[in-house]
């Protein structure tokens, strides 16, 4: 019996580590064929280019424009101005609807199977690794301050610093759930799709997903792209251990908002991020010392997705329950 090349069909079955089920793993859930994966990968990143550039281009000129700021004497402080921040990451955050709009239109995929496999995205996972995630990272901050005096700054709370944690607070996680949608959501299976083997699709669609997200980073320092790419493998190995996009976009979320949060608190003149290439010792510190915070959230969520499992027996994919309740 033939089949229908309008829409993808699920791999072979593969195994995760705490799953007993027939359920394949995320990134080798998808069959796009190279010409369909190619289209989809192609109009995510020129979305997601477009998206992250033009708002700030405007946002930029008005600014220029009203006197807050010259862009050619600190390009640095323009970018850390909140009106940049808070249209950058509003922008961003479109790209979750438009991330789901390509991969159906163009990948044939429903919507459901970019946010996870062989059960429903589940709110209530989301909001417990989040809960879970987010006192991690202000341990390893707190823990940092104390080992390094001073690597965060001197703490100030002004009027300006009261702004941007607004901004951080009610924009940030839309920017963060939305790359993780994108690079791990979109990219990586539709990678994945089209690298045959079962471990072969795994491998690929995480490694690509956490090389692409580390490029559009535009990082030039050495300790910062190390960081990048720790953040999309733990972010990836997540969604392989839960099945889902949850926990990455949890772990994403709280990482960023406490990070970005503790950086205006204590940055004496403001959130400014150096991604140049001699960079500083910030950098360094950072990511020494919140990659232990990652596998701490990565052991918690594989222990959180056992005893799930051992709670409640997967069945194979085809006919598996909503999960939505837990």
């Amino acid at each position: 019996m033939g089949t229908n090349q309008n829409h993808p069909t699920s791999m072979p079955t593969m195994r995760s580590p705490t799953d007993s089920s027939d359920t394949p793993l995320f990134f080798t859930h998808l069959r796009l064929g190279w010409r369909r994966a190619i289209a989809v990968i192609v109009a995510l990143m020129a979305v997601f280019f477009a998206l992250q550039f033009l708002p700030g281009l405007i946002v930029a000129g008005v600014l220029a424009a009203n006197g807050a700021t010259q862009l050619g004497d600190d390009p640095a402080r323009l970018v850390g101005h909140p009106l940049m921040i808070m249209a950058a990451n509003i922008s961003l955050g479109l790209m979750i609807p438009a991330t789901l709009l390509i991969m159906a239109w163009m990948g044939g995929v429903p919507w459901r199977r970019v946010l996870a496999v062989g059960r429903r995205f589940s709110w209530r996972r989301l909001l417990t690794t989040t809960a879970t995630a987010f006192p991690v990272f202000a341990l390893g901050i707190w823990v940092t301050a104390l080992l390094l005096p001073g690597s965060y700054g001197a703490f100030a709370l002004t009027g300006a610093t009261a702004v941007m944690l607004a901004v951080i607070v009610f924009t940030l996680p839309l920017a963060a759930a939305a790359e993780e949608i994108v690079f791990r959501g979109g990219i990586g299976p539709a990678v994945g799709s089209g690298a045959g083997g079962e471990k072969l699709a795994a491998t690929v669609g995480l490694l690509v997903s956490t090389m692409v997200f580390t490029v559009v980073h535009f990082s030039a320092d050495p300790w910062l792209v190390l960081y990048q790419l720790w953040i999309g493998l733990t972010a990836g190995l997540l969604a392989i251990i839960t099945r889902g996009l949850e926990a990455s976009i949890a772990l994403h979320v709280a990482h960023n908002v406490v990070l970005f949060a503790a950086s205006t608190l204590f940055a004496s003149d403001g959130l400014v991020i150096d991604r140049s290439a001699t960079g500083d010792a910030t950098n360094m510190t950072v990511t020494l010392t919140l990659i232990p915070c990652h596998i701490a959230v990565l052991a918690i969520a594989y222990l959180m997705e056992r005893r799930r499992r051992a709670d409640r027996p997967l069945l194979p994919a085809r006919a598996q329950p909503d999960d939505h309740a837990r």
